[in-house]
């Protein structure tokens, strides 16, 4: 018979409707390294990091074990970050109060008004996928294209508003929320204006997600809504009134996060459950969401740091990978490995494949009790 072993990192059994009960979640704020407790926007480099803008703090880079600063003293234009992205040669794009800032390696390229800029605070970037740049401003949205930038002038209002986010449908469209003006929907040709008028009880949107051509669900003050057909229809998630809601992030089974004012709301099968800080988030405003390579979710709060929820993890391992059946230690490096301690070596598992480390190769001794990494990155 062949034996299995199995490693379990967490299970998540979400309760219908909130309880008490404490999830896996690990805090950051100011007292484990961040530079500000508020932070605007989350995003995972190619190389893994993570990207945190802050309300001046300028950006905060996690490695899996530690923060690394990036500010104004640094070469940033600004201190305040409002959006991140990186385009599709790895230079980092970085929307600040101050311009767009461009990294590439060491070197920190600042795009201003001077530069065409509509607005000088770039508070939304949008990378789509016929790689045109997108940024939301203050004023209106641009282009970046190359290393000019193209004022986006389909439509006046639109050009007159503060885009918040900028989202992108799977047929290309795009979906612009501003914070006076209600959304705005472009699919190439045509441009259309949601507001009051097509049932938002408020013209202030923070996000969308497009689930077609016409159909959207919209992220605003004082409601989450349904868009059909240019209407808008409040849905009920069983939240009290005067519920904000931030925005959202689908994880990779198809379940959505939702930020608000008052917790997290995951959506799964037709139903909502809320999570609070009396299940172990760190704050209850939470309007950032966002899942990285390794499946965790990263709440960003308004005032008290980020959360991470380890991802659900379930591998088995057979006896013929495993050295002995008794596993002392379990540790995921910066690179993604993952090693395992055993009373007869250590195994390190990658990629599908897998190398055991005996005293043959090296070790002092082949009862492996535990691991770490150093700033080298040596284990």
């Amino acid at each position: 018979m062949r034996v299995l072993c199995a490693i379990l990192t967490i299970s998540l059994l979400w309760p219908r409707a909130s309880s008490g009960q404490t999830y896996d979640f690990q805090n950051f704020t100011v007292e484990h390294g961040l530079s500000q407790s508020q932070v605007l926007c989350l995003f995972q480099s190619a190389d893994g990091e993570l990207w945190l803008g802050t309300n001046q703090g300028g950006i905060n880079r996690y490695n899996g074990s530690e923060f690394s600063y990036l500010a104004k003293v640094d070469g940033l234009s600004d201190n305040v970050v409002y959006a991140i992205c990186e385009d599709r040669n790895g230079n980092m794009l970085v929307g600040t109060n101050n311009g767009l800032n461009i990294l590439n390696g060491s070197s920190i390229d600042t795009i201003g008004t001077d530069d065409g800029l509509t607005h000088k605070g770039v508070v939304s970037i949008h990378l789509s996928e016929d790689d045109k740049v997108w940024l939301g401003t203050g004023s209106g949205v641009c282009n970046l294209i190359g290393d000019s930038i193209v004022p986006f002038t389909e439509d006046s209002l639109l050009s007159a508003s503060t885009v918040l986010t900028i989202r992108e449908g799977v047929d290309g469209t795009l979906w612009f929320c501003t914070t006076r003006n209600g959304l705005f929907r472009w699919n190439g040709t045509e441009m259309t204006h949601i507001d009051r008028s097509n049932g938002l009880k408020h013209n202030y949107v923070f996000d969308a997600m497009p689930l077609g051509r016409y159909d959207a669900w919209v992220f605003g003050n004082y409601g989450l809504y349904h868009i059909k057909n240019n209407r808008a229809e409040l849905m009920d998630t069983g939240m009290p009134e005067g519920t904000i809601f931030y925005g959202y992030q689908r994880d990779k089974a198809g379940d959505i996060w939702i930020g608000t004012s008052k917790g997290v709301l995951k959506y799964h099968d037709g139903d909502f459950s809320l999570l609070t800080t009396v299940n172990g988030l760190v704050d209850n405003n939470i309007w950032k969401i966002m899942q990285d390579r390794e499946g965790n979710l990263w709440f960003a709060s308004k005032s008290n740091g980020v959360s991470k929820l380890n991802s659900e993890r379930f591998k088995l391992y057979n006896s013929a990978e495993l050295p002995d059946l008794q596993v002392n230690a379990v540790f995921k490096d910066r690179q993604g490995r993952i090693w395992l301690g055993t009373r007869k070596g250590a195994v390190i598992w990658q990629n599908g494949t897998y190398r055991v480390f005996r005293d043959s190769d090296g070790l002092s001794s082949e009862n492996i009790r535990d691991f770490d990494q150093d700033a080298n990155g040596n284990i």
